[in-house]
């Protein structure tokens, strides 16, 4: 039951960041919005952190790291990002 919960909540928190985030760049250019929502996410999960349970370590940094870079490539190759910002995307050759 937990897992339900927290999956509902999760898509919930989704669905309106992701509405939020549209309504926000149709008001205002894209840069400034997905910066401030990247800090925004990164100032919450900084201020949960210790509440959070296991260690901070160098192999969950890597990680990271590498589901972070994997998650941008996999953006850049199906061209869900503005042209400008992923100049190998295939959209971006149109």
């Amino acid at each position: 039951m937990t897992a339900v919960v927290l999956a509902t909540a999760c898509a919930l928190v989704y669905g309106t960041a992701d509405f939020l985030g549209g309504l926000a760049t149709r008001r205002s250019r894209v840069l400034p919005v997905v910066a401030l929502s990247q800090t925004a996410g990164l100032a919450l999960i900084l201020a949960l952190l210790p509440l959070l349970p296991g260690a901070l370590s160098g192999q969950a940094l890597l990680w990271g790291l590498g589901a972070g870079l994997a998650g941008a490539g996999g953006c850049c190759s199906t061209g869900r990002w503005p042209r400008a910002s992923c100049r190998w995307s295939p959209r971006s050759r149109r």
